[in-house]
């Protein structure tokens, strides 16, 4: 594996919305749908065949996926959806999240497995940093930071302490 690879959990009821997200996206044609379970399949002639699909493990080692690092949560799954976005899996991960994947891993060519969740962190500039890192002669890029409004200047309390 060359690249990094988003491996998903997608529950039946859901699984048409992700790939129409994933379709949408310009991904369709790097995604791949992986299934472990037996059943049978009607043929065109209307005769049942067996579809084993063989063990979750094997399927992804042989799809280039490494496997030696694989999340016990997936072990029983029966269908996984894999897309193979190299440098776009930070945002197929977040976008099968948003449109119903149950669970989103990005796997590393190394072979590490990094669970993606639905969280999202906001990061804000610590207001005595910049006056710090100027005073130490660093580059600040202050005037690419968000101005963030002062309390008074949006009608708060200067000490919102409750009563």
């Amino acid at each position: 594996m060359l690249a990094e690879v988003v491996v998903a959990v997608v529950d039946d009821s859901k699984l048409s919305s992700v790939l129409s997200a994933i379709h949408g996206a310009g991904l369709g044609h790097v995604a791949r749908g992986i299934r472990s379970k037996i059943g049978t399949t009607r043929t065109s002639r209307g005769t049942a065949r067996s579809t084993s699909r063989g063990d979750m493990r094997e399927q992804l080692r042989h799809n280039g996926i490494p496997v030696e690092q694989l999340p016990g949560a997936l072990e029983g799954e029966e269908r996984l959806l894999v897309v193979n976005a190299a440098a776009r899996s930070s945002s197929t991960a977040d976008l099968m999240l948003q449109h119903g994947a149950t669970a989103v891993w990005i796997v590393s060519p190394a072979g590490g497995w990094i669970e993606i969740d639905d969280r999202a962190e906001t990061v804000m500039p610590v207001a005595g940093l910049v006056a710090e890192q100027s005073a130490l002669g660093a580059p600040t890029n202050a005037d690419r930071l968000p101005r963030v409004a002062a309390s008074a200047e949006i009608g708060l309390p200067a000490d919102p302490s409750p009563d």
